[in-house]
């Protein structure tokens, strides 16, 4: 497992995971989160790159067990690709979901998911997607 995290225990709401890069591969259980176990709101992902992959793996904000609210998932690539991964914001206990904004040339996906959802008592969010092309399988 390989995971780029950050985590709010407590009430701090100003984390932000966010990667400026040419490529990235979130393969076999790698895992880019911002994510809260407690009272405070899980932060924003951000990611930019010219080509991202998540492969059996996910890029996501999350709440659990807390009040807090899911935080925002920002992509913007030339190609993103999920295979058998996910792309989302969640809550599992009270607060709400955060949004999920895709910027992409292109999208393949092949049994994955792009889904803001909640599981708990909160809204889900919305989720955007522009795309020149998408190609879904599976």
């Amino acid at each position: 497992e390989k995971w780029i995290t950050t985590k709010n225990p407590g009430p701090n709401n100003d984390i932000l995971s966010s990667v400026t890069v040419y490529e990235v591969h979130a393969i076999f259980r790698s895992i880019f989160t911002a994510s809260t176990f407690g009272d405070g709101d899980a932060g924003q992902v951000s990611i930019t790159a010219d080509q991202l992959i998540v492969e059996d793996s996910s890029v996501d904000s999350f709440t659990d067990f807390g009040p807090g609210n899911a935080g925002l998932v920002v992509i913007d690539t030339g190609l993103l690709r999920i295979i058998n991964g996910e792309v989302q914001t969640a809550t599992r206990a009270f607060g709400n979901a955060g949004l999920v904004d895709i910027t992409a040339d292109r999208i393949e996906m092949s049994s994955g998911l792009i889904t803001s959802l909640t599981l708990g008592e909160g809204d889900a969010g919305d989720v955007i997607v522009r795309a020149g092309e998408i190609d879904v399988t599976g």
